[in-house]
C-alpha cells in the first residue's frame, strides 16, 4: 500500500509520517522513534 518515499496521515496519532524504513531518513528524529515506540508497543504485547 505503502510507496518508497510514500508520505502517509498515521491514523493513530493523526500525524504526518514518512516511510523510513525505505525512504531516506528525514532530518527530525521526533517522528523516527515515535514510530518505532508506537509499532513496539503495538506488536509487544501481541507477540508475548
Amino acid at each position: 500500500m505503502v510507496d518508497d518515499d510514500e508520505v502517509f496521515i498515521d491514523i493513530a496519532d493523526g500525524t504526518v509520517t514518512t516511510t523510513l524504513r525505505s525512504s531516506t531518513p528525514i532530518p527530525e528524529p521526533a517522528p523516527e522513534p515515535r514510530q518505532v515506540v508506537a509499532e513496539t508497543t503495538t506488536s509487544g504485547p501481541v507477540l508475548e
